[in-house]
């Protein structure tokens, strides 16, 4: 027997996995980011959602949590993504992809 998703989980993951092509894949502080962005990214899609569901919004608030872990590390965290796509302000752009 098959597991059908409900439909508004399909789209919301649809929609997240058009995103995230626009995150690359890197080294682990960069796979951290795109995972922390899917899992936040699909949290403000849902009923229940902890933050607002835009897309920058959503962005932003992942960067600010990791560069806040990484600095309590002693780390810098640079973040990677398409500043083309993702249109964010008050934050360093990252690298351009």
């Amino acid at each position: 027997m098959y597991m059908v998703l409900p439909i508004k989980l399909f789209e919301m993951r649809e929609i997240v996995q058009k995103e995230i092509e626009h995150i690359p894949s890197g080294d682990y502080k960069q796979n951290l980011f795109r995972q922390i962005y899917f899992t936040t990214r699909m949290n403000s899609l849902g009923k229940k959602a902890k933050i607002t569901d835009d897309k920058n919004e959503v962005l932003k608030y992942c960067i600010g949590s990791l560069k806040e872990f990484f600095q309590s590390k002693g780390e810098d965290f640079i973040p990677q993504f398409d500043n083309g796509f993702f249109i964010i302000k008050g934050v360093d752009d990252g690298n351009r992809v």
